[in-house]
């Protein structure tokens, strides 16, 4: 699937396994609850898109751009961001979860103000030029285990309340 062009279309709840998704472009795509698990986006681009809940496991990206998209209650989990370009230009990182992750020599937009609206475990690492948030969003690197317990828990009661809500919203109105 490498170099392949989405525009506007539905691909919800779609698994990209192992995918190879190398210069792909997503346009006002919906994309909620996907899972990249192992997916290669090396110059990857999303634009105005909605990855809403969506998963990303164990990616190391290169010049990931994703750009006015909705990443809200998204996971990235056990990724490495390393001599790369990551761009979230414009895009809403409401609630989104950084779980085993590290920004090691990365070029990136993120500023402090988004960094902070984000949750992220004991592990994960800050981006260089940002500090790490020390908002309840946020396990201190010394976290015991009923903190890092209570903490899953509470990032999955506000997925579930943030499924809820697009469940609602994608709803048509019977009338």
């Amino acid at each position: 699937m490498q170099r392949v062009k989405f525009n506007f279309v539905s691909l919800r709840a779609s698994r990209f396994d192992f995918t190879q998704l190398n210069q792909s472009e997503f346009y006002g795509c919906i994309l909620h609850q996907c899972q990249f698990p192992n997916s290669n986006l090396t110059n990857c681009v999303f634009v105005k898109s909605d990855l809403s809940l969506s998963e990303f496991d164990q990616i190391s990206p290169k010049n990931l751009r994703i750009e006015s998209s909705q990443l809200s209650a998204c996971v990235f989990r056990s990724c490495l961001f390393s001599h790369s370009c990551l761009s979230l230009f414009n895009s809403g990182l409401l609630d989104v979860y950084f779980e085993s992750c590290k920004f090691e020599l990365v070029e990136c937009n993120l500023t402090q103000e988004q960094l902070d609206a984000t949750w992220g475990d004991e592990s994960t690492v800050a981006p260089p030029g940002l500090r790490r948030p020390t908002t309840d969003k946020w396990l201190s690197p010394t976290s015991e285990i009923a903190a890092r317990t209570d903490w899953r828990r509470r990032m999955e009661i506000r997925r579930l309340e943030y499924a809820r809500e697009l469940e609602l919203f994608s709803k048509p109105n019977s009338e």
